[in-house]
């Protein structure tokens, strides 16, 4: 009987040591399984506080939930020697994201970004849509705001989205715009003009008070003689003008270590 339960804790023994293996296997072969997946905000480097990183993996979290795709913002600190477009590749590639996503990943101590596009986002996120992004936040990024940075990336992400499912996606020519900036411009050069034009018009008046009215011509005839005067046009002349062209938009594609596809751009701030 003892014999017969010594063999049988010892077979429990090896299937709990198989299964603890099994797991530890699986952590090293399928690391996103159990620790990025579904991680929507990974802050190793710290920018944000743990309250707004929360606020917005929420917010990337519902816009991956309503496209299909996953969002993501990845900070590190330093990029050790690494290209910045390779470390974003490979994060999105190893750790279980889905075949669609973009990742947006900053190294706060090397002041490089990069932005790493797969599958449907290549597309959703063009190279001019791209840049019309970073216009937007490096200044947050310059200044150490992070959290503005990411809250207006996670903005932007939706945005760009929601106008990709129209099947017109933010491109050269197609890009948004901010709200009332053209109605600012308009309304600030306006008010340059008219206060250059009064200005102007000042000192005309100024430089004119002395003048008095003349009866006639004569005084500014003086050693003058009229006789006659007219103009012949004898040619005319054509200039051909090429309007210059933005070129085609699109997205740039590369291959990452993993053999995958993707899109995307980088840069330091």
């Amino acid at each position: 009987m003892n014999k017969m339960k010594s063999e049988k804790h010892s077979r429990t023994s090896l299937l709990f040591a198989a299964f603890v293996a099994f797991l530890f296997l699986l952590g090293i072969f399928l690391p996103g399984t159990l620790q990025a997946a579904g991680n929507y905000v990974v802050d190793d480097a710290h920018a944000i506080t743990s309250g707004e990183a929360s606020e917005i993996s929420e917010k990337l979290a519902k816009t991956s939930s309503t496209y299909g795709v996953d969002v993501v913002i990845y900070t590190i600190p330093s990029l050790g020697g690494k290209d910045a477009t390779s470390v974003a590749d490979d994060y999105y590639d190893y750790n279980g994201y889905a075949p669609d996503g973009i990742l947006f990943m900053v190294s706060t101590e090397s002041r490089k970004w990069a932005i790493s596009t797969k599958g449907y986002c290549i597309g959703a996120f063009t190279d001019a849509g791209q840049s019309y992004i970073i216009d937007q936040i490096k200044d947050y990024m310059s200044d150490g705001d992070y959290y503005s940075a990411f809250k207006e990336f996670a903005r932007l992400a939706d945005d760009y989205l929601k106008q990709a499912k129209t099947g017109k996606p933010y491109d050269k020519g197609n890009l948004p715009k901010k709200p009332f900036k053209g109605l600012r411009d308009a309304f600030i050069s306006v008010l340059g003009g008219l206060g250059i034009g009064f200005g102007r018009a000042s000192l005309l008046k100024a430089e004119t008070k002395t003048v008095k009215e003349a009866k006639n011509a004569r005084g500014y005839l003086t050693g003058v003689q009229i006789t006659g005067a007219y103009e012949i046009m004898t040619h005319r002349e054509f200039r051909r003008i090429e309007r210059s062209s933005s070129g085609g938009g699109g997205s740039s594609t590369h291959v990452s270590s993993s053999g995958s596809t993707h899109g995307g751009s980088s840069g330091s701030f």
